[in-house]
């Protein structure tokens, strides 16, 4: 952590990533919405995919198995984005903002990576069928899976503040393409 990092409730830090990602996405990223859920969704895929191509280089490297590798640090950035994303897809499908309700056991690289996936394609699964009964609430549910098991990657790796990764990039996110909704996080949850 750096001397700019917080500590927050949990509960108050998804809060505040959705009232940013509702903010930036409404005015400036899809001020049409002209993106459904079928996007976002394939943007959340990217991401895990992204994110799952770090844990192979990083178990190749732990492994001195030849081949490109990555830094636990080449993660954050990654993982910073699954988290966005699944966010974007909870806001796109009017789910509630995410949550903990699973507990995943950090493991190795790889399993972790193969747990990533497997709850993405359920997520894609449940998306082609989100007319069908309790489809939202599955859909919710393994959104939330996602991220607990980001969080698990993030402890493996000791990487110890995944909220303050994720304003980071999506601060600059917004710089990059000149938007005007930032991301602050205080020790009290307020969000600016």
């Amino acid at each position: 952590m750096t001397e700019h990092d917080i500590e927050i409730p949990l509960e108050d830090f998804f809060d505040a990533l959705r009232a940013a990602n509702s903010q930036r996405n409404a005015t400036e990223f899809d001020p049409q919405a002209r993106l459904g859920l079928d996007f976002m969704v394939n943007e959340l895929g990217g991401e895990v995919g992204e994110l799952q191509n770090v844990l192979k280089k990083l178990h190749r490297e732990a492994r001195d198995i030849p081949g490109s590798r990555a830094r636990p640090g080449d993660l954050e950035g990654e993982l910073a984005d699954v988290v966005i994303v699944a966010d974007l897809v909870a806001l796109k499908a009017r789910l509630p903002t995410l949550d903990f309700r699973v507990t995943v056991t950090p493991h190795d690289t790889l399993t972790m990576g193969i747990m990533l996936n497997s709850a993405c394609g359920h997520v894609s699964k449940i998306a082609l069928n989100i007319w069908e009964a309790d489809a939202h609430e599955h859909l919710w549910m393994w959104l939330c899976t996602i991220t607990e098991i980001v969080y698990a990657i993030a402890r493996h790796f000791g990487l110890l503040s995944i909220e303050n990764l994720v304003v980071r990039k999506f601060n600059a996110t917004s710089r990059k393409l000149n938007f005007k909704t930032f991301m602050e996080l205080t020790s009290t949850g307020d969000r600016h």
